[in-house]
This record gives structure tokens, C-alpha cells and sequence, in this order.
């Protein structure tokens, strides 16, 4: 019985119990790139005298340029009475096993940050050991928004609403004063390119913050105004409105009422998630804070699949779209109390209230079962994803949504149990 090939011992496991003469084993190859598909492993088993057959990628690995044996795709193992009917059927059973690949693109080297917001990955979760009574062969794509150079969707959006005021004539780069009212992510995005173009820039907040981004915020340069957290949003877009009075040169966002938000989406974010989702979209579930992301996003998807559902989630404690009253949630970046004119109500087939508890723990299941560090909206769409994944008429379905921030600038809110907020201070934060 032959016991070695090219000097390699064979696992003693898959010796058969009969004599054989030869043994053969063939590596399998594949193009460098990302693997797109892998097939025929079955086929290659079921030959006469196959005993191992090992294929080491699976789809979505990017395969690098291979030189020696431990760094081939796999091998096929065989066993026979001669070795030459061996090497002919390890021959075959490779023949058999197609590994698939694409050139993987390279990036040309960004001239500067804002060259690379956008192109952000759609991740395949791991919804069923997230949400409670998801089937496991529920498909949910989360596109990570935190791969944006400021770590938010509302990259997307200030970079859009800056770069309107521009072409209208309302800043002139190097010269004048952006002023926001915001929770968070929309005032840091704003802040750095503010620093980026040579602009002042002043952020009204409520004075409930989480501490991290007004850290972040001052350490951009931006400055910072605070507001009673019990006037809500409101209060903080008033102030906003009189400093701009004030100020000569300056510009006021006003991103819950800016169509340049709602462009940000429809031009950028909409196109990717159809075009990484290989044109297959059912359900696109998506937060709502000043709509601009459900607007964009859902007028691409349903012009290109008048068929697609789109779900709007909101705070149970705000139900704004349910027809409900404003009310308290800890959810920030949802409603701030008010419909915003940037939310395209047209577009929506249906509304999920995400209690503010359930968004926590979703949040924290998260970063503990999936490695994902988000912020709190993102664990809302992520509970209600899983609502219409366990739905029997969604098997089968593919379901798309969008964690807009990462969870570093919410570490002091999801260490501890929170106080509910009045609904307008939490708007603007991984809002959409």
C-alpha cells in the first residue's frame, strides 16, 4: 500500500482497507482575485477512488498570487489500484472543481478624504443569531456606513449639501461660516470639511450630547453651542437660525429641509446598494430622522424595481409616521419630533416602531455575536429587518438595510441604562 506521494504521508484516516498500488494528489489552482463562486466538489467526490477532496476558499475571500503547496486552493486525494488509474482520476476530479474569480480593483491613490466617502461594503449578517425568530436562511445585506472616512452616512450628505451651497453661490471656499443644527454626525462630517475647505464652523447641539462627539467636534475646529435639551430640536435649529442672522458670510444647512440631502442618496448611496446587490433588492428597511436616506435611496430602488418594499422604522416612543404623537426615546438620530420635508412619505409601504430597549440590546447583540461596533439607529434596523425576515411570505426574500454610524460615539450611552430624551433633542445624530 502506498503510504506516501511526492514524499507527503498520507492521513492515515482515508487508507483503505483494501491493497492499492498508487495514490495520487492534485492541488487545485485558481486565478488571483476575489472569489465569486465555487462548484463541482460534489461531482469530484463522487469518482471511484476519491478519498479527500479539500477546497479551501469560499465566496468573497480574495485570492492573492499562489506559489507553494500550503498556498493552493485545495487538493484532491486519490487512492487506486494503480498509480496511473490514481493520477487519471485525481486529473478528473479536479477538472471537475470550477473556483471562480474576478480581478479585484485597486483604488487610485485619493487626492484627499473626500474622494473617498462612499463605496461603502454590503455585509451578508448574521440576522437569525441577532433577532430572535429569524429562520437561518433568512438574507439580510447591512451596508456599513462606517467605512465613510468621518465613520457616518452623513458624509455622504454634508459633502452634497456643501458642495450645493457652493455651486449657488452661498460659500465661496476658504471664505464664510457653516452653521448647523445637529445631535452629532451630520455636525462632525460638516466640521471636517469645513476644516478641509477653510471655513468657520459653528454646531448648535443640545446640551444631552454624548460627550464623544462633542470631543470630536472641538477637536475638528468646529465650535460649540449648546441648547436646553428640553426645547428639544427645535430649540437647537432656532439658535442656529438666529447665529446665521448674525453672521455675515455664513450659511445655514438646514439639512432637514436641503433637497441636496435627499440627492446625497439618490445619487450615491441608492446606485451602490443596487449595484452591489446584483440588481436584487425586496425589501429596503431603512431609519428615519430627516428622511433624506429613505427618500434617495427608496426613489433609486423603486425606479429601478417599482416592485422593491420600503420600510420606514421609527422610535415606538415618537411615532411620528405610524400617526402617532411626539413623544421620548433614546434612539439618537431618530425623528426629532417633527416630519421633516426631506422625508418623501410616498415612498414608504410600511412603518416598524423599534422600542428603545429593543435597539439597545439589538445594538449590543451586534458588537457581541457579529463583531459590529453601531450606533443605536443601527441596532433599530437591524431588530426590525429581522420582524420582516421572520415573516413566512420573506423566505427566500433578500432584505437590504443601512447601519448609518459606528458605536464609538456611543460607548457612554450603551454602557449604561438610559434616561429617555424628549424626541427633538435626538435628532441629527445617525439620523438619515
Amino acid at each position: 500500500m502506498a503510504r506516501q506521494y511526492l514524499g507527503q504521508p498520507l492521513p492515515a484516516r482515508v487508507l483503505p482497507e483494501r491493497p492499492v498500488a498508487g495514490a495520487a494528489i492534485r492541488y487545485l489552482t485558481a486565478a488571483p482575485g476575489r472569489v465569486v463562486s465555487v462548484s463541482g466538489q460534489e461531482r469530484a467526490a463522487a469518482l471511484p477512488g476519491v478519498e479527500e477532496v479539500v477546497v479551501k476558499p469560499e465566496p468573497g475571500a480574495v485570492l492573492r498570487e499562489l506559489r507553494r503547496n500550503g498556498d493552493r486552493a485545495g487538493h484532491v486525494l486519490v487512492v487506486a489500484e494503480t498509480a496511473q488509474l490514481a493520477a487519471r482520476t485525481a486529473e478528473a476530479a479536479v477538472q471537475e472543481i470550477d473556483i471562480r474569480t474576478e480581478p479585484v480593483t485597486r483604488r487610485p491613490v485619493a487626492h484627499s478624504l473626500v474622494d473617498l466617502i462612499g463605496r461603502t461594503p454590503l455585509l451578508r449578517l448574521p440576522v437569525d443569531r441577532i433577532t430572535d425568530g429569524v429562520p437561518g436562511d433568512a438574507e439580510v445585506l447591512a451596508k456599513l456606513e462606517l467605512f465613510n472616512p468621518w465613520s457616518s452616512s452623513k458624509d455622504r450628505a454634508a459633502l452634497w449639501m456643501l458642495r450645493g451651497a457652493e455651486e449657488q453661490g452661498l460659500l465661496t471656499p476658504g471664505n464664510g461660516t457653516v452653521i448647523e443644527a445637529t445631535s452629532g454626525n451630520t455636525g462632525i462630517s460638516l466640521a471636517a470639511l469645513a476644516a478641509a475647505r477653510g471655513y468657520r464652523c459653528v454646531i448648535v447641539l443640545p446640551d444631552n450630547a454624548t460627550p464623544e462627539r462633542v470631543a470630536m467636534l472641538r477637536t475638528l475646529g468646529a465650535e460649540v453651542v449648546r441648547t436646553p435639551h428640553t426645547g428639544g430640536y427645535q430649540a437647537a435649529v432656532d439658535k442656529a437660525a438666529e447665529l446665521h442672522r448674525q453672521t455675515p458670510g455664513s450659511w445655514f444647512c438646514c439639512q432637514h429641509d436641503n433637497p441636496d440631502n435627499i440627492r446625497a442618496h439618490y445619487e450615491s448611496t441608492g446606485p451602490e446598494i443596487w449595484s452591489d446587490a446584483d440588481g436584487r433588492v425586496d425589501v429596503f428597511v431603512c431609519g428615519v430622522g430627516t428622511g433624506g436616506t429613505i427618500s434617495g435611496v427608496g426613489r433609486y430602488l423603486r425606479e429601478r424595481h417599482p416592485a422593491v418594499r420600503i420600510v420606514a422604522v421609527e422610535p415606538a416612543g415618537s411615532p411620528l409616521l405610524s400617526g402617532g404623537e411626539p413623544g421620548t426615546h433614546s434612539i439618537p438620530g431618530f425623528n426629532g419630533g417633527f416630519i421633516a420635508p426631506t422625508t418623501d412619505r410616498r415612498l414608504i409601504d410600511e412603518v416598524i416602531a423599534v422600542s428603545d430597549q429593543d435597539a439597545l440590546d439589538t445594538t449590543r447583540r451586534l458588537a457581541l455575536d457579529a463583531g459590529l461596533m453601531v450606533g443605536v439607529s443601527a441596532g433599530a434596523v437591524v431588530h426590525a429587518s429581522g420582524v420582516v425576515a421572520g415573516r413566512p411570505e420573506y423566505r427566500g426574500k433578500r432584505i437590504v438595510t443601512l447601519l448609518p454610524d459606528t458605536g464609538e460615539r456611543y460607548l457612554s450611552l450603551l454602557g449604561r441604562e438610559t434616561e429617555p430624551v424628549p424626541a427633538g433633542a435626538a435628532a441629527g445624530g445617525g439620523a438619515r
